[in-house]
């Protein structure tokens, strides 16, 4: 066990059984255990966990779901499930920096009886256009044309699963 893993550290995993994500963060966190690192595991649902969960949150101001890694010495924390090495990393003191965050929400889509109104559809890619500019440094912003096709999709399914369901009566 190396001496400079966790001489300071008081790292949290602040998990759930029934997340998905914790799931899959669950053999990340026993490796990291593993190779030395003391992680503290804390189950949300837990009640004698929940009073150590709620300081640390207020302490820092931290606004995460599960999972969620913090240092409870530090603050540096990371939201949302992470690979290995970015773990690794947070377990070692580096701060991860969060994720881009878009600059405000994207324009809402028509609803299903305009999203074929040629009108609407054409304000609402104006808009749409604007939003993806002022955001543009995010990853993988998708084309109007496919955000469209997405929804037109969508509330096809929508409808057709109305359509197909038992009707009460």
């Amino acid at each position: 066990m190396s001496d400079k893993k966790n001489n300071t550290q008081d790292l949290l995993y602040i998990m759930s059984n029934s997340c998905g994500w914790c799931k899959k963060s669950d053999p990340v966190v026993a490796e990291l255990k593993d190779e030395g690192f003391k992680i503290t595991t804390l189950d949300v649902m837990n009640p004698e966990h929940q009073q150590r969960i709620n300081e640390v949150k207020q302490k820092y101001n931290a606004q995460c779901g599960t999972p969620f890694f913090i240092d409870a010495e530090s603050g540096n924390q990371v939201c949302g499930f992470r690979e290995k090495d970015i773990l690794t990393k947070w377990a070692s003191g580096e701060e991860i920096p969060k994720p881009p965050q878009p600059k405000s929400p994207p324009p809402p889509p028509p609803s299903p009886e305009q999203i074929d109104d040629e009108k609407t559809v054409a304000e609402w890619k104006q808009k749409y256009e604007v939003w993806a500019k002022e955001n543009k440094h995010l990853p993988k912003i998708m084309p109007f044309d496919q955000i469209h096709q997405r929804v037109k999709q969508s509330y096809e399914m929508r409808a057709k699963q109305a359509a197909e369901a038992p009707q009460a009566g």
